[in-house]
């Protein structure tokens, strides 16, 4: 009876490791991603090459949750002043026509 409560223990706690690494994967990928964009956006834009230095991460990570993914309007907040331009839109659409 131990024997089995202990491997079902394990087996939860392996399973739980696996998401938990999934869901950084995830992210590390969205965020990449979304830097990428924004960095094509602003390649004529030193003030926003910057802001992307300066404050990208800070604001991804302030508003991003794991399993449930980047809160857009809370980044674009975040973001767009320090980019002193609108990037992103309340709704997540990158802004192309600048």
């Amino acid at each position: 009876m131990k024997r089995t409560v202990l491997t079902f223990v394990l087996g939860l706690a392996t399973a739980a490791l696996c998401y938990a690494t999934h869901q950084r994967s995830v992210r590390a990928s969205e965020s990449d991603g979304l830097r990428a964009r924004i960095t094509l956006l602003c390649e004529d834009d030193s003030l926003c090459r910057q802001a992307i230095v300066q404050h990208f991460d800070r604001c991804f990570d302030s508003h991003y949750e794991l399993g449930v993914g980047l809160d857009a309007p809370a980044f674009s907040n975040c973001f767009n002043p320090r980019a002193r331009r609108e990037v992103m839109d309340e709704m997540g659409t990158l802004i192309t026509d600048h």
